[in-house]
């Protein structure tokens, strides 16, 4: 069982490092900036609510 679970998590540890590689940074920044802009045109405030 313990073989296994090690197998599993190093599968997915390669998939997300593969991931990574095949998305730049930069793609990945432009992706969180889109979300903010969707949150911000949504009215939700950003992160904690108490600001």
């Amino acid at each position: 069982m313990i073989w296994n679970i090690i197998f599993f998590i190093g599968i997915f540890v390669i998939i997300f490092i593969i991931g990574m590689i095949g998305r730049p940074s930069r793609e990945l920044s432009e992706q969180q900036l889109q979300e903010l802009e969707r949150i911000k045109s949504n009215g939700l405030p950003p992160g904690d609510g108490s600001s």
